[in-house]
C-alpha cells in the first residue's frame, strides 16, 4: 500500500434501539454488532491492518489492538479477517 492509500475506519451506524452495524464492504454490506463498543472495535480493522503491514506501528500495544479486533471479528462471524489479524499480531515485530 502507498502512504496516500491510508485507510480510514469503517463507517458505523446505529439501527433501531440497540443494534449497531459496521459497513465492511461496498455500499450495502453491513456487519451487525451487539454493542457500539464491538462496532467501534471492528471499524478499526482496516486502520490496524494498514499500520501492521506498513509497520507504521510495532510492539505489544498494536499487537494487543490487533488481537482485540481479531477477537471481535471472530465473535461476529468474520473468521478469515480474524485469522489474518491474529497472524499479524503474532509477527515478531509486534510481540
Amino acid at each position: 500500500m502507498k502512504a496516500s492509500a491510508r485507510p480510514q475506519p469503517f463507517p458505523v451506524r446505529k439501527v433501531g434501539d440497540r443494534k449497531w452495524e459496521v459497513l465492511i464492504a461496498d455500499r450495502d454490506t453491513w456487519l451487525p454488532c451487539e454493542t457500539e463498543h464491538d462496532a467501534r472495535i471492528v471499524a478499526r480493522a482496516p486502520v490496524l491492518e494498514y499500520e501492521s503491514v506498513e509497520r507504521t506501528r510495532t510492539g505489544p500495544v498494536i499487537a494487543a489492538e490487533l488481537e482485540q479486533v481479531a477477537d471481535a471479528l471472530a465473535k461476529h462471524g468474520m473468521g478469515f479477517g480474524a485469522r489474518f489479524l491474529h497472524r499479524r499480531a503474532a509477527k515478531p515485530a509486534f510481540t
